[in-house]
């Protein structure tokens, strides 16, 4: 199945924060995945992250995929979410984890 993303249209495509970071004053949610939005691609990805002194995430430690996700897909998922992860602004020093729920919504 297709998917497309359209501006006036029924289906909106996201990534759901489901649990927001402790610690993180500023965050973003990722873009979705081009590869997985073409596939109809959805599920949760659970990172775990390092914080530097100057509260900037220093990278990703660990991601968790639901089984919805094939592995083909995850380093797509990885990506998008490493990019938003360079926008949050977080407790110093510190390891945190965070959900994403890529899915289409209504």
């Amino acid at each position: 199945m297709q998917t497309k993303m359209v501006v006036a249209g029924l289906l909106v495509l996201g990534a759901t924060m489901t649990a927001a970071a402790a610690g993180c004053a500023k965050q973003q949610k990722p873009d979705y995945p081009v590869a997985a939005m073409r596939d109809d691609v959805a599920g949760v990805v659970k990172v775990t992250f390092k914080t530097s002194a100057d509260g900037s995430v220093s990278g990703i430690r660990s991601a968790t995929f639901s089984a919805a996700i094939p592995p083909q897909y995850r380093s797509g998922f990885r990506s998008e979410i490493a990019k938003a992860l360079r926008e949050y602004r977080c407790a110093p020093s510190a390891t945190l984890s965070q959900e994403f729920d890529f899915k289409m919504e209504e």
